[in-house]
């Protein structure tokens, strides 16, 4: 599962026959794109794939998801570790001097003493209500929980940079439309000036139309500084500095954006219960939540572990002297063994109201789960039903773009003959520059449609 996302976007996609518009084939009425319009060709066509695998590496949230499953690892090792018997040394080493020392028999006593003691403890838990093993299942379950949390990270992470990625090409693609808008306006305009200076238009239509211009080239800035900024937030994901921003740019490699009809309607955009059900029981988010709420009745175990009797076995082995001479010690040693039983009687409630409180935990997580099977669910739904409206969205793009190109050129060549006026073409030019921006959204909302339905 920790790769199934990448694959199906990136390698399942970037076979497609004629797909792909950096292969040099133009695709419906999208032009041909090989560089963004406003870089000054230094910059690295950075591949879907590349951003994918860049992001599964150096992304912010996988890092730290990583972590938390290496902290989840460790906490397994812990419970297990604590089977095993614990092992104490102690050694010490003493001296005394006695100012007054007595006399016995008329001989002094020495002035000064000393001691060495040591001994080795281990006790060994034999039964503690099963809360060890509690505690192990416990673990392991949070460990599962923090794998397919981690699973899932990278699976958001990569709809993320797609979707980023795919933002990008987006307003790159306007950036392009803009410029033509622009490009066809200043030709309208020399137009306008060449009547003028010919004495056939007023002075005024030049005048429009160097506003219509205006308008163009404001909406030429627009659109770069979307692009630049959409291109800023997909490589963010991928933790690039924002000083190298300009050194990279986006290309339609990998990403299909077929919208002819036979692709189009080999795209099945619904989804049986039966496959809700199968992405309910393999879904890493899902299985997270399912296995978090099974180590927290595993918690129960351990808390209830605890007002169950306890027996520990011990064993150790110890010495001791002292003599004022350190060299003429002789220790006495000991061994000592046996048997300990613990009954907890009374802790005033806590236990028992610690077991309580867990248990509402766990029916507040288990709601949590259910709300989440059925956000799926809510999900799904709109995936499909995005992707059905972005499929009959392309056919209502298409025939505006026809239509306002077409009015365009009458409206043009009309006004050339002296049988239109300029507001036909200014409004005609409009027209074409809205047809086109919805054309183009039309086309990536297509595509990124398809991801959606894949992703969900």
């Amino acid at each position: 599962m920790k790769y199934l996302f990448l694959v199906l976007l990136v390698v399942a996609t970037a076979n497609s026959a004629g797909a792909q518009t950096g292969s040099g084939h133009p695709v419906g009425n999208l032009p041909v794109l090989t560089t963004p319009p406003m870089e000054d060709g230094t910059s690295r066509a950075l591949t879907l794939e590349e951003a994918i695998k860049t992001a599964l590496d150096k992304n912010y949230t996988i890092r730290t998801t990583q972590g938390d499953m290496q902290v989840a690892d460790m906490e397994l090792d812990r419970s297990r570790d604590n089977l095993y018997p614990d092992l104490n040394l102690t050694a010490g080493y003493g001296y005394s001097y006695t100012f007054n020392p007595p006399t016995l028999f008329g001989v002094q006593s020495d002035a000064s003493s000393q001691s060495v003691r040591y001994g080795a403890q281990s006790n060994f838990n034999i039964y503690s209500g099963g809360s060890d093993a509690a505690r192990i299942r416990s673990s392991r379950l949070g460990l599962d929980a923090a794998t397919y949390t981690l699973n899932w990270t990278k699976q958001q992470t990569v709809f993320s940079v797609v979707s980023n990625y795919i933002n990008a090409l987006r307003n790159r693609e306007l950036v392009n439309s803009a410029q033509k808008s622009l490009d066809e306006s200043k030709s309208q305009l020399d137009r306008v000036k060449g009547q003028n200076e010919a004495g056939s238009v007023p002075v005024g239509l030049v005048y429009q139309q160097e506003a219509v211009v205006g308008q163009n080239q404001l909406a030429v800035i627009q659109a770069k500084n979307n692009y630049e900024n959409a291109k800023a937030d997909l490589l963010y994901l991928l933790d690039i500095a924002p000083s190298d921003y300009r050194k990279f740019s986006v290309n339609l490699t990998g990403i299909d954006t077929t919208t002819s009809a036979d692709h189009r309607q080999s795209v099945n955009a619904s989804v049986s219960d039966e496959q809700i059900t199968k992405v309910i029981e393999s879904r890493p988010d899902i299985k997270s939540l399912i296995a978090r709420l099974e180590s927290q009745q595993a918690s129960v175990d351990i808390l209830s572990g605890s007002l169950l009797p306890r027996l520990d076995a011990n064993a150790g082995l110890s010495g001791s002297g002292s003599n004022s001479n350190l060299s003429k010690i002789q220790p006495s040693n000991f061994f000592t063994g046996g048997l300990s039983l613990s009954f907890p009687l009374f802790n005033k409630w806590q236990t028992r109201l610690q077991i309580d409180e867990q248990n509402v935990n766990i029916e507040s997580n288990r709601i949590r789960l259910n709300q989440a099977e059925q956000q799926l669910r809510s999900d799904v739904a709109k995936a499909a039903n995005n992707l059905l409206f972005a499929d009959e969205s392309l056919d209502a793009s298409d025939y505006a773009l026809r239509s306002a190109e077409e009015s365009l050129r009458l409206a043009t060549e009309r006004l050339n003959v002296g049988a239109g006026i300029q507001l036909d073409v200014i409004v005609a030019q409009s027209q074409v520059e809205t047809a086109r921006t919805n054309r183009v959204n039309a086309v990536f909302n297509y595509v990124l449609a398809q991801k959606q339905v894949q992703y969900t």
